[in-house]
């Protein structure tokens, strides 16, 4: 089940960032900002009270385009569709917003993400050299919500 985050789910957010990711992690500090004060949202998918994914969606108050910051599906569980149903969850919620476009930025050589963005209508729009702290590039991505 999708639902949003609460201040009680932050252990199991910065796990899930530490076991889904290899570098650039949003810190504890980061996720408490974004849920109690940001303009955005976490989801968080979790069963038997285990996060399987989630996803950070953020806004600007009357801006038009929402950011999808960070989806992460649990290694182990990938493959099963969460991130489709994440992806379809921070679409819905950026909508409910306001926001007519979602934005995101993925890794150059995270294949399986790109797959999924490029399935679900996304269209690459420009590449920011050394985006990550490793070096990496991320390609930047975006969507039209209506």
């Amino acid at each position: 089940m999708i639902r949003k985050a609460t201040l009680a789910d932050l252990d199991q957010l910065v796990e899930l960032e530490r076991v889904g990711f290899t570098s650039d992690f949003f810190t504890r500090a980061q996720f408490r900002h974004y849920l109690t004060r940001g303009h955005g949202v976490v989801l968080l998918d979790s069963a038997r009270g285990q996060a399987r994914g989630m996803a950070v969606v953020m806004w600007r108050i009357g801006g038009k385009s929402c950011r999808l910051y960070d989806i992460v599906v649990r290694p182990g569980l990938r493959g099963r569709g969460l991130g489709g149903r994440l992806l379809d969850a921070a679409e819905a919620h950026a909508r409910r917003q306001g926001c007519v476009r979602l934005v995101l930025e993925s890794r150059r050589d995270n294949a399986t993400a790109i797959r999924l963005y490029e399935e679900r209508g996304y269209r690459r729009f420009d590449v920011l050299p050394d985006y990550y702290q490793d070096g990496a590039d991320a390609l930047r991505y975006a969507k039209d919500l209506v």
